[in-house]
């Protein structure tokens, strides 16, 4: 009947007779006795401060459960059929061990062991880089390259020293390279993915010359790993590539880009997966993710940039900058002479400009205040907290004012329908310039920040509404009718 077979197709029975069950893929993280399954980092108990740590009487543990007979049935188990050995331990409800650090992660969002730039220091950005070549040089299969669509340029430019582990051409029979743009959902919803794809695709090839003539558009992928889109077929392309050329698949990029997130979405299991953080250099070592019948993933250390908003922000700043939801973009018009404040970490003055106001498009997350200002008397010290934030006292603004750097940006306008550029606040969002003349543009922002030009990734959110400044705030025009929005699907 119509309801025995609604009631196989639940359970993966097939309807016909003869047909054998169907099951679905299993994902699980391999649990390796020696090595912690959030991070990768080898287990230890002895240096409290380092990757790795965990009590001694948790360390013995470990050891104590690794020489048992139901250990060594299980790592057969595993070798043999990872699908077997997870339901075992769900029936079991078996509490998986991780590190101090990761627990920190995990449980408080924070941990006083973070990465550095020293070559002698044990979790730093040498020893991250020596791990992937490695680990990936000789490997074959799928290496997805993860990008931060919030940050593209800080995520490709990290990997400028490693080009050869992705898209070396001598290597591509071995390897196919596949993009993936992470939080897809922080765009607007009307922007055009098709030109999203091609411009991720450019900015690649910008940054990762060799990359070229090995990625087409089909190539790139657009994803949130927060709300699950894009993930499955991005998985399902990147085992399909890995089984081609007998291989695995690793997931590669900078840190934070979202590598562990769509891992864990993979698994789906926030216990058992890994430890995923905005703290840069979350993953220390090589974890793999085993599957029941297909290749298997690894989840790699995040490349780490010196211009990472993470190595200089508190967790509370580091909260407050990184967007949660989609952004609304606000579009203000700016009058020479004129300064915007971007909080208090950066400011943007329109020092000179040919045929009168400009329109400033910012792509930020609503916790950063935004307060533009003509009056000389305007003192950002006295607003620190309140008008301007982050930061939220002013030790801390005070300490990012004595280590600011300006920018000084030459611009040719391209008339109101279209932005000329972006300027790229690296971690903290951009901002685009839309107008007709030239100007020029000073942004102060802390030494520690990346701040460069490229093309417009949104070219259009200036055509599309503007907001008002009343004095005291912004006004939201989004109630009002929109116009349309030009015809960009062949526009880069």
């Amino acid at each position: 009947s119509m309801a025995e077979r609604l009631s196989a197709a639940r359970r993966g029975v097939g309807v016909f007779a003869g047909e054998e069950p169907r099951r679905a893929e299993r994902f699980a993280v391999s649990l390796e006795p020696e090595r912690c399954p959030g991070c990768g980092a080898r287990f230890q108990s002895s240096f409290q401060g380092k990757p790795g740590y965990v009590p001694s009487h948790v360390y013995e543990r470990i050891h104590r459960d690794e020489d048992s007979p139901e250990r060594e049935v299980e790592q057969l188990l595993a070798e043999a059929r990872g699908e077997a050995v997870e339901e075992a331990r769900e029936g079991e409800d078996e509490k998986v061990v991780v590190c101090m650090r990761c627990h920190e992660l995990r449980h408080r969002s924070k941990t006083e062991l973070r990465p550095s730039f020293g070559e002698e220091d044990e979790v730093s950005a040498a020893q991250f880089e020596a791990l992937l070549r490695r680990e990936v040089k000789e490997a074959r299969g799928a290496v997805i390259l993860f990008v931060d669509l919030f940050d593209v340029d800080a995520s490709l430019s990290a990997w400028s020293s490693l080009a050869s582990l992705v898209g070396s051409p001598q290597k591509r029979h071995r390897r196919k390279l596949l993009l993936a743009a992470n939080k897809v959902d922080l765009l607007p919803r009307d922007a055009s993915r098709h030109r999203v794809k091609q411009w991720i695709r450019s900015a690649a090839e910008y940054y990762v010359p060799s990359v070229r003539d090995g990625v087409k558009d089909s190539d790139v992928f657009l994803l949130s790993c927060r709300t699950g889109e894009g993930v499955q077929q991005l998985l399902g392309a990147a085992t399909k590539e890995a089984q081609a050329r007998n291989g695995d698949v690793y997931c590669c990029g900078a840190a934070n880009v979202g590598k562990s997130s769509f891992l864990n979405r993979v698994i789906g299991d926030k216990k058992r997966g890994l430890t995923a953080s905005n703290t840069p250099g979350t993953t220390l070592g090589l974890v793999k993710v085993s599957t029941s019948n297909g290749p298997a993933l690894y989840d790699t250390p995040g490349l780490l940039s010196p211009f990472s908003l993470g190595a200089w922000l508190t967790s509370k700043e580091l909260d407050a900058v990184l967007p949660k939801k989609q952004l609304k973009p606000k579009v203000l018009r700016v009058e020479q002479g004129a300064t915007v404040h971007l909080g208090g970490l950066c400011r943007v003055t329109l020092d000179h400009s040919q045929h009168g106001p400009m329109l400033l498009t910012f792509f930020l997350d609503d916790a950063v205040s935004l307060h533009p200002t003509k009056s000389p008397k305007f003192d950002p010290a006295k607003h620190v907290g309140a008008k301007l934030s982050p930061p939220f006292d002013l030790d801390r603004y005070e300490s990012f004012r004595a280590n600011a750097t300006t920018h000084r940006f030459e611009v040719d306008g391209a008339g109101f329908d279209s932005a000329a550029l972006d300027i790229v606040l690296s971690g903290l969002g951009w901002l685009s310039v839309t107008g007709s003349g030239a100007c020029v543009l000073l942004v102060d922002a802390p030494s520690t920040m990346l701040v460069t030009t490229r093309n417009p990734l949104l070219p259009y959110e200036a055509h599309l509404n503007a907001a008002k400044f009343t004095g005291g705030r912004l006004i939201d025009p989004r109630s009002r009718k929109r116009p349309r929005r030009p015809d960009d699907r062949h526009r880069l």
